[in-house]
């Protein structure tokens, strides 16, 4: 039910050792590499920082005395119990940038989360808004593809990083990954300016949303893998003694 973009993230051990072989350290200026458990305070933090000005995040979260802990709750709940638990998390050192992937068929919160998250839950939206704001949440969801795919739930790099390329590297591990295997991609972005980056990455744009009073935006992005690099790269491995 609350199972949506905001609430999501953290890397699984198993996933990550079947996958650590292929993707390596990136080399260069921006060294990226996958998140480990003693990280998960700094990308709280980054995560944080970075989505405190984001228009739909305002919306979400309640706005009363506890809104500085709901945003602590908030952030806890998508590192710790969501990417870190089910998914991968891509960074770089140090940490300035951070980008959270769900891999196909786990982006879904299963249910028994949910009943366990439920209190965590409650101090993120509080009572007032709780069914608006799950509602809100399962038109989010009803729109959220169904077949396989990885889902970027976030992708958070600090002002001062920006424009430096950093983003694209770190969303680039998983671009390849999907190339290879021939799954796509999904996202969602509240925030317009970021739609032409994706696209420069082969996302487009598949419906915009639009929440609150206000109608703030929130536009869903789907990439369709590059078939003729997962062919390039069958041929090279066919050719290589």
């Amino acid at each position: 039910m609350w199972n949506t973009h905001l609430l999501q993230m953290y890397l699984s051990p198993l996933y990550t050792t079947l996958h650590k072989a292929d993707y390596p350290l990136l080399e260069g200026a921006m060294k990226v590499r996958l998140a480990q458990k003693s990280d998960s305070a700094a990308v709280q933090q980054l995560l944080a920082s970075v989505f405190d000005d984001d228009p739909l995040m305002e919306w979400f979260v309640r706005h009363d005395d506890k809104r500085s802990l709901a945003f602590s709750e908030f952030f806890d709940y998508m590192v710790n119990r969501y990417c870190f638990k089910y998914g991968e998390c891509w960074v770089n050192d140090p940490l300035t940038g951070a980008a959270l992937w769900m891999p196909p068929g786990r982006w879904e919160v299963p249910l028994t989360d949910q009943i366990a998250s439920f209190r965590q839950v409650l101090t993120i939206f509080g009572i007032q808004q709780l069914l608006k704001k799950f509602s809100d949440r399962n038109t989010i969801d009803r729109n959220h593809p169904r077949h396989p795919h990885y889902y970027l739930a976030a992708l958070a790099v600090l002002p001062a990083e920006r424009q430096k390329g950093l983003g694209s590297r770190l969303i680039q591990p998983i671009l390849k990954r999907c190339d290879e295997e021939g799954i796509g991609c999904y996202l969602e972005t509240s925030r317009e300016r970021t739609i032409r980056f994706y696209q420069r990455h082969g996302f487009s744009i598949m419906k915009k949303l639009s929440f609150s009073p206000e109608k703030l935006p929130l536009w869903c992005m789907w990439r369709t893998p590059n078939t003729q690099r997962r062919h390039t790269t069958s041929a090279e491995r066919q050719n290589t003694p």
